[in-house]
């Protein structure tokens, strides 16, 4: 069965995937979608992968101390063996990020962008999943931004529906810093992946279909008409070129005014 989708997430959400020109390449090349170590996220976000405290103290009050190399050691070291534990538990996932939204996010164009230069495929929910096949064990969901410092009664909902779904401990919680990143993750647990070997965490490519997946590829508005016309070009070799369009984001008054032509 294609990717299960957890929570309140609706097959017709667009989502949108930013991105360099290369990334697109490698996409449509390999007909494949990398997925990130959630360990490579480290040094952009550290709480990257790990659910809130909450979470956190009862995962180490349920866990069998033997489960992370404790040996009747102090309190102290014992908390450092947590920590080690905790980090590959909760590293031991990939994912795929996208941006969730009707419209396309100038934000992103400027996150994602090399030197203004960008592209980005709009899909649903539902043609991503489906586009993944039926071999991809994995998830689709909405991440959770929630307070780590100071646990409020929304956390603990949000917390608490995430249990519903049996997705207590999935990847989907991060703090309110990064709600502007309005994030969908595709995710599942790397194959033969071993706690006590960190050598075993690599990387996904996992396979896709490409025509099924892309509506559009839309091409930064920070780039000029050769930019849009190379990746037309490039798309156009593997199927898509009639789906690629530059953002309207810099366009001009002409859809403010052609709602009210005609009226006096």
């Amino acid at each position: 069965m294609p990717a299960t989708i957890v929570g309140d997430l609706s097959d017709e959400e667009t989502i949108w995937r930013y991105m360099t020109l290369d990334r697109l390449i490698n996409i449509l090349d390999d007909n494949a979608l990398f997925m990130t170590g959630l360990g490579a996220y480290s040094k952009s976000d550290p709480y990257e992968g790990y659910p809130p405290p909450v979470v956190l103290k009862q995962v180490k009050d349920h866990c069998p101390p033997s489960m992370y190399f404790s040996h009747d050691t102090s309190k102290s070291q014992d908390l450092n063996n947590f920590k080690l534990f905790a980090e590959r538990l909760f590293h031991s996932r990939v994912v795929s990020c996208w941006f969730q939204g009707d419209e396309e996010s100038e934000a992103m164009w400027k996150i994602y962008g090399d030197a203004g230069k960008a592209i980005a495929i709009r899909t649903t929910v539902g043609k991503l999943a489906n586009a993944l096949g039926n071999e991809f064990d994995g998830k689709i969901a909405k991440v959770l931004y929630v307070n780590y410092t100071k646990f409020t009664h929304e956390d603990y909902k949000a917390v608490m529906g995430a249990h519903a779904q049996n997705g207590l401990l999935d990847p989907i919680y991060k703090r309110h810093s990064y709600a502007h990143e309005k994030e969908v993750r595709a995710y599942l647990q790397i194959k033969d992946a071993k706690i006590n070997k960190p050598e075993t965490y690599k990387s996904y490519l996992a396979p896709i279909d490409c025509s099924s997946l892309i509506d559009e590829i839309v091409v930064s508005p920070f780039c000029g008409g050769s930019y849009v016309k190379a990746t037309k070009a490039i798309a156009t070799q593997f199927g898509v070129g009639d789906r690629v369009r530059q953002s309207t984001l810099l366009s001009d008054l002409m859809p403010l005014y052609s709602g009210i032509e005609g009226t006096t």
